[in-house]
Formats: C-alpha cells, structure tokens, sequence
C-alpha cells in the first residue's frame, strides 16, 4: 500500500487508539493511516461493542463518529464518560454544525472534525493530541 502522506513522528511507545464509527471504510482507511503512524487501533461499529472496549483495555484517544447507524455519537460520548475514561475524544462527523459541535465539547470532546477532512491534518492532530 502507496503512503498517503508523510508526518510520522518518533514515538517509544505504542499509543492505543478506539475508532468507533459504522463506516467500514472510512475505520479501514483511519486505522491504516494510523497504524502507519506507529498506533496501535482498535475499531468497533456500535455502543455496545465501544463500551466493552474501552472496558478491556486503555485506549489514549478514541475517534467517535458522530452518527452510528441509528446511534447518536454525543449519547456514546456520554456513556464513555460515565465509565471514568481518562483519555481524549475526537468527533468527527459529515453532519456536523456549530450546535453539534459545541454539544460535542460540552460533553468532553476535545475536538469535532468535520468530513470529509484532509488526512495529513487529522494525524497532526490525533500526534498532537497524544503528545
């Protein structure tokens, strides 16, 4: 596979990233993306399989879209909070608004991506978050 774009960072340790989003495609390319950055990633499609996740193992950051399916991404955001997770969250999501957004942020969100988005920006983003 041809590298989509060059920003990798050195990094001693291995950083563990949750994408919990329904696209399949769209977990295919960010989980590629990333683990070419030297992530570790873990993708589930649903509520269910993102709790059970997050309560089998530390994840640094989870990238959360904001529609799943007929799941509402901020209700999720909420349960993860619920469940005392320390790491960040990233929304991203092709129907945001400022509304969503700020809803997103309100709810612990550090960031709301919207899409489509460029890729090369989104990993600057995600390395510098875990920084």
């Amino acid at each position: 596979m041809q590298k989509l774009y060059s920003v990798k960072q050195n990094r001693t340790e291995m950083n563990n990233i949750l994408i919990i989003d329904d696209d399949t495609d769209m977990c295919w390319v960010l989980s590629e993306v990333l683990k070419e950055e030297g992530y570790g990633t873990h993708i589930v499609h649903d509520k269910k399989n993102a709790l059970s996740g997050l309560a089998k193992q530390k994840y640094d950051l989870v990238v959360l879209d904001y529609k799943i399916g007929d799941e509402d991404g901020l209700s999720i955001l909420e349960e993860i909070k619920k469940k005392k997770y320390s790491g960040k969250v990233v929304m991203i999501s092709a129907y945001g608004n400022k509304e969503i957004n700020e809803k997103a942020r309100l709810n612990g969100a550090v960031d709301f991506i919207d899409k489509p988005f460029d890729i090369v920006k989104f990993v600057n983003k995600i390395n510098k978050l875990i920084k």
